[in-house]
């Protein structure tokens, strides 16, 4: 019987491989390939020498076996959307899922006793957690504004399942929603102090900043979560494009131009601010205000409905003057001005 299978299906060389790749073929990473391409990558195979003959299976096909750096090459000449493999954690296989969630994975596993890896094409709408139920009841919450809600089955996600990066995200953005700035950054810094290198983790910190008035601390966050994941890089250029970093690199160089540091020059900052309110460049206005208030926040700024003035810390006597010339100005730090005008506080 196997001296007649072996006449039939070859002795186990290159030599004895079929022609083509038959239905009576098969290989587990070729079947992940589209069908349209897997002739073409098992010829690829054929002509690098990476595919050997394995055995007949229990249904009569014939299993062909290939080393995985093989099988990548061939696939990566043949089909136009390149692929390449690396170990993936629970945790980055999360964030696939936040921000690639229609994406397929061909995944390895080990065979049972063995070291030959079995390769499976696996769908992220298939992947769930335990906590994947408190979660849902969060997620529902959450679109209907209820964030104090969320926030509860969130955290009782994060009981069930303590790395749900998704019930983490999700809870830290409801946090800042709801005005509670600095529970929602603490949070971020906590899971972020065991994944420092998740992207999205980043995203939601940027979020908590944002809500919270402190724009630069934001835009660090954005530019460390595009560093560690591209697809977040590529959504945030096609959300914000590339207009408050032009504006600033724009504004820093006119600074260092004149003489002047743009890291310290807070007046400076508050020229260009009025400069562009009074063009109504909102946009480079309030980057500039930002700016000032991240340099400068114990400033002092005197406003009413029609100019306002800024005064270095201990200018105590000029500000009195002002108060007394005109009785209906209103004084504040320039860090809190800024925070309430992004609140829409002081609209």
């Amino acid at each position: 019987m196997f001296e007649g299978l072996r006449k039939i299906f070859g002795s186990g060389e290159d030599s004895s491989l079929p022609d083509n790749y038959e239905p009576r073929c098969y290989n587990c990473l070729v079947e992940t390939v589209p069908k349209q391409y897997r002739n073409a990558v098992y010829q690829e195979l054929k002509r690098i020498n990476g595919v050997r003959y394995s055995h007949v299976l229990p249904d009569g096909r014939i299993q062909l076996s290939l080393h995985l750096a093989e099988g990548l090459k061939a696939i990566n000449a043949v089909v136009k959307d390149k692929v390449v493999a690396y170990k993936v954690s629970k945790i980055h296989l999360l964030e696939i899922m936040m921000t690639d969630p229609d994406a397929d994975l061909t995944v390895f596993r080990k065979t049972e006793g063995s070291s030959v890896l079995h390769a499976e094409k696996i769908y992220l709408s298939q992947i769930s957690l335990d906590s994947e139920e408190e979660f849902r009841k969060g997620v529902g919450h959450h679109k209907k504004k209820q964030y104090e809600q969320a926030v509860k089955y969130y955290d009782q996600a994060i009981k069930i399942e303590p790395d749900d990066i998704r019930a983490w995200y999700n809870k830290i953005t409801a946090l800042a929603q709801i005005g509670r700035h600095e529970e929602a950054i603490e949070a971020a810094e906590q899971i972020l102090g065991k994944y420092p290198n998740v992207g999205i983790l980043w995203e939601a910190k940027s979020v908590a900043h944002t809500l919270a008035g402190e724009t630069s601390e934001a835009r660090k966050c954005i530019s460390k979560a595009d560093q560690l994941n591209p697809k977040l890089a590529k959504k945030h250029e096609s959300q914000f494009g590339q207009g408050p970093d032009k504006i600033l690199q724009e504004l820093n160089r006119e600074c260092e131009k004149s003489g002047r540091n743009p890291n310290t020059d807070v007046e400076f900052w508050m020229e260009k601010c009025e400069k562009a309110m009074g063009s109504k460049r909102s946009e480079e206005a309030l980057i500039c205000l930002q700016m000032a208030a991240t340099i400068g926040p114990d400033w002092l700024i005197v406003s009413d409905s029609s100019a306002m003035t800024i005064f270095a810390p201990g200018q105590d006597e000029h500000v009195k003057f002002m108060k007394e010339l005109v009785p209906d100005v209103k004084v504040r730090r320039l860090g809190d001005f800024y925070r309430e005008l992004i609140s829409g506080k002081n609209r």
